[in-house]
């Protein structure tokens, strides 16, 4: 299994020009820490009809030396309606109190802006944060489509961006450290890419132990979701061909019996269910980012159609997600954050979130967390606040995060490791108990002896 990650992980590295070439998408430095959340998003709209203007005025302000008297301020953005939004939010100012109250260095001032989960909103905030708030960097952010937006925005502005909610390899296309988009660097989730071949790998590897052998699809119709699905249709009936041997021939492929979709909005699974158990499916991979994934979740719970249910979905991740599905057996991932060990810094994160917030952190909470302290940390080591420093200095970033080692490769894109967090990013996956709780079954390193358990409904040979 080890070979078989890191041959996974080589293969990843050389699949982005792949997708590129072949796969393109369809077309707090201050002592309080200052939030600027219905303001910021009077503003935003304020400046929406400015968007298509240069938003570089003022953006190379700060560019002083760093120092414990000094102010970082960070542009936080991100749908605070839902609680990926939310949690965006959250995470940054976490991560400030935090880093404020050591004392070391500047101290961080987070302005947040609202996007509304709207491309237009998007670029708005960056617009604000470059013209009017004149930060010195930004995290955050949610949906692939609002990110993907704000590319060119951030380019022209010339102000770092630490991407923490997008998967969508484009998100770090064409980025080198010489060129415009040099700005931009990605802390999680791991791109679209990587995600496929992880879960190619725990299905052939993981779940064909379980018993399953007939699998479908069900995904969102969304940016991040097209590459990923479109590789795994290719990897799960032959994952060493589509790996090009990263996965060996000796790992056999599955049987995809079918690929349904469903819109973000949508309420009503039960054709697609229906469709998928018609053609065989024992185990239906789903693929959610939005609160889409409630309903989903919820209703394969009520209907139990006699398949298991388990990938991405972002809304399972919240606290609140079981008890509103009542989704027994479920199996998530593998973008998820789970109280448990995977790096030092996960579960004293996880803790601290739940005193602040009283909720379970989602993905990119956390990963926004990560990306104010990556930040804080590339400006101490500099010390300084202008642009070019800062994205010297990020991409020197080697650090222990909350999901596990962080580096970013010559494309800015956080590293993955199939099976060592020591090495980058790994992956897991937690499986809903009767008693609402998640446990990790894969991998088995953190399983701590919990095993996948058959959901009611399911019979498996």
């Amino acid at each position: 299994m080890e070979n078989v990650g890191l041959g996974v992980v080589a293969w990843v590295t050389t699949a982005r020009g792949w997708y590129e070439g072949e796969h393109m998408l369809r077309k707090k430095w201050a002592v309080a820490c200052t939030v600027v959340a219905m303001s910021a998003l009077a503003a935003c709209g304020e400046s929406g009809g400015d968007v298509a203007s240069d938003p570089t005025t003022g953006a190379s302000a700060g560019a002083s030396a760093a120092g414990s008297g000094e102010t970082f301020k960070i542009g936080v953005f991100g749908p605070e309606q839902i609680p990926q939004g939310e949690d965006v939010r959250d995470g940054a100012l976490l991560a400030a109190k935090e880093l404020n109250a050591k004392g070391e260095g500047p101290q961080v001032e987070i302005v947040f802006c609202d996007s509304e989960a709207k491309p237009e909103k998007a670029i708005a905030c960056i617009t604000k944060f470059a013209q009017q708030d004149k930060v010195q960097a930004i995290s955050g952010g949610f949906s692939s489509a609002e990110t993907l937006a704000i590319l060119d925005t951030v380019k022209r502005a010339k102000l770092p961006y630490v991407s923490a909610g997008a998967a969508a390899p484009d998100v770090v296309k064409g980025v080198d450290s010489t060129g415009p988009g040099k700005y931009i660097f990605r802390i999680g989730p791991v791109n679209s890419l990587n995600l496929a071949a992880d879960m190619c790998l725990t299905v052939t590897t993981k779940l064909t132990k379980e018993g399953f052998s007939k699998f479908g699809i069900l995904h969102e119709d969304a940016a991040f979701a097209l590459p990923l699905v479109e590789f795994l249709n290719a990897c799960l009936p032959n994952p060493s061909a589509a790996t090009k041997g990263a996965i060996p021939a000796a790992v056999k492929g599955v049987e995809l019996v079918g690929t349904e979709k469903h819109t973000p909005a949508a309420t009503d699974f039960s054709a697609q269910f229906k469709s998928l158990k018609d053609k065989g499916a024992d185990f239906v991979i789903e693929v959610n980012s939005t609160q889409v994934g409630i309903q989903l979740g919820k209703q394969w719970a009520t209907l139990k159609p006699g398949f298991a249910l388990g990938g991405i979905n972002v809304s399972g991740q919240s606290s609140a997600y079981f008890d509103v599905t009542k989704a027994v057996g479920e199996l998530n991932g593998p973008a998820g954050i789970v109280r448990a060990a995977v790096s030092e810094k996960t579960i004293p994160f996880f803790d601290a979130f739940m005193a602040e917030y009283k909720r379970d952190p989602l993905y990119n909470g956390a990963a926004t967390y990560d990306g104010i302290y990556a930040l804080h940390e590339a400006a101490a080591r500099a010390g300084a606040l202008d642009a070019d420093t800062l994205v010297t200095e990020l991409e020197k970033t080697d650090r222990v995060g909350v999901s596990g080692v962080e580096k970013f490769n010559e494309q800015h894109d956080v590293i993955y490791s199939a099976t060592d967090p020591k090495a980058g990013l790994s992956l897991l996956y937690f499986q809903y108990q009767a008693d609402g709780s998640k446990k990790i079954v894969y991998p088995e390193s953190l399983a701590d002896g919990n095993t996948y358990q058959a959901p009611p409904g399911v019979t498996l040979p």
